[in-house]
């Protein structure tokens, strides 16, 4: 997948707090970001103000013209319910991908410090990234919360030179992942399915 080439992006879950870290890199990239959710939130809410095209109704008359071509990248939780009209519409399109599979694709051929564990990846991930960026060092951050001191789940310098990642194990998302270095925080039973 050539990101370079797409201009606009959908999400379909963006108020997920990974999906929400997505669209925020797309809006820094200057795509058009448009995405659904059930309900609105804090995160969804922000994003609108970030100039996202947000809706909670799950029909094709919601969606703008804008994402309705065919070069649009549909992007999608595995969270959302099977029988969704966008995610069955989304499917159907020659650029849908899951959010795991698209964060792999931003990740390619970069610097990659990922954070994997059962406990404490959120917190481990935005140390890293506050202290690589007090370091002097360029980062570019996708957290799986919203740190404190940054107020964001989402924190990209410039001219990142480190991408750092909550590499989450749900459905598998970080096996899609080459990264550099890794930490693994712990080791517990958890989301087992």
């Amino acid at each position: 997948m050539q990101l370079d080439k797409i201009h606009t992006v959908f999400f379909i879950g963006i108020g997920g707090i990974g999906m929400s870290a997505l669209a925020k890199y797309f809006l820094l990239q200057g795509k058009t970001v448009g995405g659904y959710d059930k309900v609105a939130s804090p995160i969804t809410n922000e994003l609108v103000e970030k100039g996202v095209s947000f809706t909670c109704d799950d029909t094709l008359e919601a969606l703008q013209p804008a994402f309705t071509n065919e070069g649009t990248l549909w992007v999608y939780t595995p969270a959302i319910p099977k029988n969704s009209v966008l995610l069955n519409f989304a499917l159907a399109q020659q650029f849908c991908v899951k959010r795991s599979e698209c964060l792999a694709a931003i990740l390619e051929g970069k610097k990659v410090l990922a954070v994997a564990g059962s406990h404490g990846k959120t917190s481990t991930t935005a140390w890293l990234t506050y202290i690589l960026r007090e370091s002097g060092q360029q980062v570019c951050a996708f957290i799986g919360g919203i740190a404190k001191n940054y107020s964001s789940n989402f924190v990209c310098d410039k001219n990142p030179e480190w991408f750092i990642v909550e590499a989450d194990e749900y459905d598998r998302s970080f096996h899609r992942l080459k990264p550099l270095g890794a930490i693994i925080t712990s080791v517990d039973a958890d989301h087992l399915d």
